[in-house]
């Protein structure tokens, strides 16, 4: 037996809306299947199953929640948390290794590989959590939506961006370019310069 967040009243679990005022009510954790990759959010007491989680990962939710070791991560670095939608994740990935290339280019490709061995091995446990607490938010800003509503939403937000994951290959080809148009220009300007120092030497 719960209360009606609006007037009191005392509701039944699993109940939709309050008998006394019509409203809405939360989403009960009676009316979701619990298993072992559950948990429940202590605001609303809705629990994160693996429906949720599915909605929230994409299909392959398996191959995260088993653990191990991630292939996808360790190839392709900070592109594959883009491309999770692990935003600051991939930002302070892709901050390191051009930090590490700038100040430290005899070991860059050491580190970057260390870097990639470890968040390779730790990627899955840290995106199960990432995602847990995203799925939380979610039912935290949405506490009177139903379960199919907070589901959908789980799709939009969760899931995979590819439209990023070119914009940010977009981004790196240009600052390549403009780099190497930079350094042919100072190679350009060197060149002029050291001729015409040997025409003055030979005058």
């Amino acid at each position: 037996m719960n209360n009606c967040p609006r007037c009191g009243s005392k509701v039944n679990v699993g109940e939709s809306f309050c008998t006394n005022c019509g409203m809405k009510l939360p989403i009960q954790n009676s009316t979701l299947n619990q298993n072992t990759n559950s948990s429940v959010n202590t605001d609303t007491n809705i629990v994160i199953d693996s429906e949720l989680l599915s909605a929230y990962i994409g299909s392959n939710v398996e191959k995260f929640t088993d653990g191990g070791f991630s292939s996808c991560a360790f190839f392709f670095a900070f592109m594959y948390a883009f491309y999770r939608k692990m935003w600051l994740l991939g930002i302070t990935w892709f901050v390191a290794l051009f930090i590490f290339s700038n100040f430290l280019p005899s070991y860059y490709e050491i580190i970057a590989f260390i870097i990639s061995i470890v968040l390779g091995n730790k990627f899955k446990t840290i995106y199960i959590k990432y995602v847990y607490e995203q799925i939380n938010k979610i039912i935290r800003q949405n506490p009177y939506s139903s379960r199919e509503e907070i589901i959908e939403i789980c799709r939009k937000k969760g899931g995979t961006s590819v439209i990023h994951i070119l914009i940010i290959c977009a981004i790196i080809l240009v600052a390549f370019v403009i780099a190497f148009i930079h350094n042919s220009s100072e190679k350009d300007l060197n060149t002029s310069e050291f001729i015409i120092n040997e025409i003055e030497r030979g005058v």
